[in-house]
């Protein structure tokens, strides 16, 4: 709870200052989070599979993954809002 109410805190921040547009907080949790499992969960299988593959991809280091989700998520943060209603145009 602590951690979503810190989260609560800087997109209001963000929102005030114009930089983010308005979403849940526990949504915005969930677009962080659920990449950053994803990338640890699946560590092993990527390791194997460079061991196997004859070209296989190379490693991404950690730190390129959060750099990525960062960015990501600041992007998504700071983009209009889509309208699951609107229709092609």
């Amino acid at each position: 709870v602590a951690i979503i109410g810190a989260l609560a805190g800087i997109l209001r921040e963000g929102e005030a200052a114009g930089r983010f547009t308005p979403v849940p907080p526990f949504l915005a949790q969930i677009g962080i989070v659920a990449p950053l499992l994803m990338f640890m969960a699946t560590a092993p299988l990527r390791e194997r599979l460079r061991r196997r593959l004859p070209a296989a991809p190379p490693e991404i280091p950690q730190a390129l993954f959060v750099d990525y989700v960062k960015s990501m998520t600041l992007g998504a943060l700071g983009a209009p809002r889509v309208s699951r209603q609107a229709g092609p145009r």
